[in-house]
């Protein structure tokens, strides 16, 4: 199958091993199948994505030790050899011959590849495109082919909207939720309106968190160059590299004091902070695009801002009564498990409680 011919394909170019002959066939498999070409070139991102060293400082030893209470107290016998162990980072040993390592490599890029076309995104269904009148184009949750090309995976209570005469004489999208964007290089830059954010791009893939009611609106880079500017002060530019990571805070009651203030033209200053993309340390997944592969995953995420998530991924309002809790982090990756699971595994890192009365969760020190 072709399908199949090109992912075998994938695996050689990214492995070294492709000829010219197989990467100019590649080329030509990948222009004749759009849909394809956008998950090759997503994954080739991820692959190419060099990973963070792993440098524990005194807080990770803390929460490592704190972790292993935890674990002994719950299951007693099978964590005592454990706390004798000093705290090490995970190594990567290359004591190997080379040719196993090269044989090894283009096994795990076989198996990576086929997994990824045959599993990532998940959320890759096509949407229904509705036309609301007066030109304007809606779009629901799944993966959506827009005019120009550009392919856009909208998460789940989110939505975009293409205004009139989009792909023509603008490529404006008015975004309410969570959206990934993988945009099609045009002359006519592309421009995301995400609450009072403006993002212009081009050519890049990125991800951009803006829920009705939110503090903040998060853009997280993956491709590409994107500039940023706000309502408040249209004449100031942010450009985000890839990688990165921005949170630009919207309501003044919310602002952490690590937060970088800029003085603004209007009345309301600029406030927002630049942070570089991490993985979470066992799944390797990115937390800000985790959700196309149907996964919930934070990486050192205090309570306050994983609650929110939580929420919109069961599908509940989630109110912490304590402070002290609220401001605690949590590492983890959920997929197939039920809020109740949830809580009780996260239960094993930091003690709380909680009640649940229909949708609403309350969750104690």
């Amino acid at each position: 199958m072709v399908s199949e011919r090109i992912w075998h394909l994938v695996a050689r170019k990214l492995s070294g091993e492709a000829s010219s002959g197989e990467i100019k066939e590649l080329e030509d498999l990948l222009r004749q199948d759009p849909g394809t070409a956008s998950q090759v070139e997503i994954h080739e991102a991820y692959f190419r994505q060099q990973s963070p060293e792993i440098n524990p400082d005194e807080t990770d030893r803390a929460a490592w030790q704190k972790q292993l209470v935890q674990m002994q107290r719950h299951f007693p016998g099978e964590f005592d050899n454990e706390a004798s162990k000093p705290f090490r980072p995970a190594l990567k040993k290359t004591k190997k011959p080379l040719l196993l390592i090269v044989s090894c490599t283009v096994i795990t890029l076989a198996v990576a590849v086929w997994f990824f076309a045959n599993n990532y995104p998940r959320s890759r269904q096509i949407a229904t495109q509705v036309d609301t009148g007066h030109g304007n184009l809606y779009f629901g949750k799944g993966r959506n082919v827009l005019p120009d090309g550009t392919i856009v995976w909208v998460n789940s209570n989110s939505s975009i909207t293409c205004k009139p005469g989009y792909g023509q004489s603008n490529r404006d999208i008015l975004l309410s939720g969570e959206a990934y964007f993988d945009v099609t290089h045009r002359a006519l830059p592309l421009v995301v309106h995400a609450g009072p954010v403006n993002i212009t791009v081009k050519g890049t893939a990125f991800n951009v968190r803006s829920y009705p009611g939110d503090s903040k609106v998060e853009t997280a880079l993956i491709r590409g160059v994107v500039e940023l500017s706000t309502h408040f002060d249209a004449e100031r530019k942010i450009l985000l590299k890839p990688n990165e990571k921005i949170v630009i805070y919207t309501k003044e009651d919310c602002r952490p004091a690590k937060a970088r203030g800029i003085e603004s033209i209007s009345s309301q200053p600029l406030v927002y902070e630049v942070n570089k993309l991490t993985r979470e340390s066992q799944s390797r997944l990115i937390p800000e695009i985790a959700w196309l592969d149907n996964k919930l995953v934070f990486n050192s995420e205090p309570l306050a801002d994983l609650a929110e998530r939580m929420g919109r991924w069961y599908n509940v309002s989630i109110h912490i009564e304590d402070e002290s809790i609220a401001r605690e982090k949590f590492t983890g990756v959920f997929q197939n498990e039920s809020l109740e699971e949830a809580l009780n595994a996260m239960q094993l890192t930091y003690s709380f409680r909680y009640s649940r009365k229909g949708n609403i969760i309350t969750i104690q020190k």
